[in-house]
């Protein structure tokens, strides 16, 4: 069990991380749209037809706060709403062909970002960074599973 301290400190460390790699990132895009509107296109990109509170879990927010959210994104063209056929009282949220291509032009404009972000390390340093990544990922797995 790490010290608490620890925690804090890894905690901080991937945030800090967090920002420098977004950095000054602005998708040049139409519509604009807010970072948690794209946090969450990108969402119900990986996992389709979800109830709204799994993404509302997701961006970090209240359902009812996210329920404005899906809203603007929905009159904006870039997502339905739909019933839940595992229980119709939940809704589930699909991207609209324009959400698909928007969401995806925009995670084209962030890994070119990324690149120019990364180009200042080395060749050992990314390999460094590759690596904490995947060990990052692993323990998230191995916490969610228990």
């Amino acid at each position: 069990m790490p010290k608490e301290w620890e925690a804090l400190e890894l905690v901080e460390c991937i945030f800090e991380l967090q920002i420098w790699l977004r950095g000054d990132f602005v998708p040049n895009i139409k519509p604009r749209i807010k970072p948690v509107e794209m946090m969450t296109l990108i969402e119900i990109d990986k996992n389709p037809r979800m109830p709204m509170k799994h993404y509302a879990t997701r961006a970090g927010i209240q359902s009812g706060s996210f329920t404005y959210i899906a809203t603007k994104l929905e009159s904006k063209g870039l997502i339905s709403r739909s019933q839940s056929e595992e229980d119709g009282r939940q809704k589930v949220l699909d991207l609209t062909d324009a959400g698909r291509i928007l969401t995806h032009e925009v995670g084209r404009q962030f890994r070119e970002h990324l690149t120019r972000r990364l180009s200042r390390l080395n060749e050992q340093e990314v390999d460094e960074l590759r690596d904490v990544t995947f060990t990052v990922q692993n323990i998230i797995e191995k916490l969610e599973t228990r």
